[in-house]
């Protein structure tokens, strides 16, 4: 939407296969017009045009949930950690919590399935805080760093029970996820 004087924007949130979709069709050089209606959102370029409902929510505000102060961080390379992760989820279900022992020089991680089968692996990382003992969707965890493609990632929290911020180590990118425990 553009207004008389200034460009006026409107927040709005697309399911996450129309985000897919026009990721995977969309050129970097291409213009994209996008016209948003009440409840749907038409993509055009010259390659393509997509129209795609609106998810009816209003977006969270996130700067609310984003902690300033974690003093606890640790680095892991996103790839051998995202192997260690599927390794240990390998005989769970979707949904199953995925704990982390983080100690110096490692986490353990461990999965348990409703038979009461464990999994578990250390995978190495440089950590010199106190110990701390968090659960995870493993699901989740296991998305949000398959969908990165970012090869390093800061993890840092406050305390153990809180939520978890993960962002690129590369300075270019300003990437942040939140997990929450």
């Amino acid at each position: 939407k553009k207004g008389k004087d200034d460009e006026s924007a409107r927040q709005f949130i697309l399911p996450r296969k129309s985000v897919q979709e026009l990721a995977r069709n969309l050129d970097v050089d291409e213009d994209v017009d996008i016209e948003v209606a009440a409840q749907s959102a038409k993509f055009s370029a010259l390659s393509f045009t997509l129209i795609s409902n609106l998810i009816d929510e209003s977006y969270p505000d996130y700067r609310s949930v984003i902690r300033r102060n974690n003093d606890k961080k640790l680095t892991v390379e996103r790839r051998p950690f995202l192997e260690t992760i599927n390794r240990v989820m390998a005989i769970c279900e979707s949904g199953t919590t995925l704990l982390f022992d983080i100690r110096k020089g490692g986490i353990e991680l461990q999965s348990e399935n409703k038979d009461n089968d464990t999994a578990k692996d250390v995978f190495p990382v440089s950590y010199d805080g106190e110990e701390a003992k968090i659960g995870f969707n493993g699901s989740f965890l296991r998305d949000m760093l398959s969908a990165t493609e970012d090869d390093v990632m800061e993890l840092s929290f406050l305390k153990p029970c809180d939520r978890v911020m993960i962002n690129s180590a590369a300075s270019e990118r300003h990437i942040q996820y939140i997990v929450t425990s």
